[in-house]
């Protein structure tokens, strides 16, 4: 008898979309690691992309000096309903406003986040580009209700700027 991996109480793989899906929240955060290939320089990026959309990101150059430019619990992307004041994220999290049809998949190459809150559904997608070292967000808003609607998208990344030389200190 085939044991079922512990990991399927909260997601599972689709194999026609090519990705995991997280289904319920893990009891810890969940991460997909994107990175560059090294640039001809010599440069790399590698970002942690959690189900929560926090993680570090860190550039890395041709000597081996290491820029941590945003550590754990230091981004996010918002959504706020301007007329109801309603603040929530695509992945549903740190935004204390409940949100519906969370869905968050882990493909190789991005991670896409969505959910709705009050008629507006929030899709964010997060990605490092191949060949350039950056880490790159789309946040798309769609309004589902039938009355119109003003709406801000806001991102919040504390810049950390720390690192290490080519020999790991400080």
């Amino acid at each position: 008898m085939r044991d079922t991996p512990s990991f399927s109480r909260f997601g599972r793989f689709d194999e026609e979309a090519a990705c995991f899906r997280i289904e319920a929240e893990p009891p810890m955060k969940w991460w997909n690691l994107h990175c560059t290939a090294i640039h001809p320089r010599g440069t790399e990026m590698y970002a942690e992309v959690a189900h929560c959309n926090d993680g570090p990101t860190r550039v890395r150059d041709a000597d081996g000096v290491t820029v941590n430019l945003v550590s754990y619990d230091q981004k996010y992307h918002y959504v706020r309903d301007d007329d109801s004041h309603t603040v929530f994220c695509p992945s549903g999290l740190p935004a204390p406003a409940d949100v519906e049809d969370r869905q968050i998949a882990f493909h190789r190459e991005k991670t896409v986040m969505s959910s709705r809150c009050e008629g507006l559904l929030a899709r964010q997608r997060v990605f490092v580009p191949r060949k350039i070292p950056v880490e790159c967000t789309t946040v798309e808003v769609t309004n589902e209700s039938q009355r119109r609607r003003s709406v801000s998208v806001f991102s919040y990344a504390l810049f950390q700027l720390t690192g290490t030389d080519h020999e790991g200190r400080g």
